[in-house]
């Protein structure tokens, strides 16, 4: 071990990002290389910081809203025009302000929502989203 050099070990082609790059290209870049950071460099190719893994959780963790007292609303929707429109509008109507909407496809024309929202004062918006139609298949709160 003690003769080993960094030299040695060291990958000889390194990705790298500039650093206006969009985190979601970053973090598909350390998930597609299965790296755990990644150096930026600037506009004249010198390397100017790194990020790492833990800096695109933490991106993660602001973009969710999940660093603050919150309810987590999941819904099974159609995947079609209007959908996120549609509930938007019944937050709207409540004076609810959503901290993050996030969703993902879940095959075929299903789509997952999540919703995430300060509902202290107003977790019987919950009924009016299912009497809309919208189905709900998970509630969960999360205080900090």
């Amino acid at each position: 071990m003690g003769k080993l050099k960094v030299k040695d070990i060291m990958k000889k082609t390194v990705i790298t990002v500039k650093a206006n790059d969009a985190i979601e290209t970053i973090a598909y870049l350390l998930y597609k290389n299965k790296i755990g950071a990644i150096p930026v460099i600037d506009e004249n190719s010198k390397v100017c910081g790194i990020v790492s893994d833990t800096d695109v959780f933490k991106v993660l963790v602001d973009i969710l809203g999940y660093a603050q007292n919150s309810t987590k609303i999941t819904i099974d929707a159609t995947d079609k025009v209007g959908v996120l429109a549609e509930l938007a509008d019944i937050f709207k109507k409540r004076g609810v302000n959503i901290i993050s909407i996030v969703t993902r496809e879940m095959g075929g024309t299903t789509r997952e929502i999540l919703i995430r929202a300060d509902l202290t004062n107003s977790m019987d918006i919950i009924e009016e989203i299912r009497d809309a139609g919208f189905n709900i298949t998970d509630i969960s709160t999360l205080k900090v």
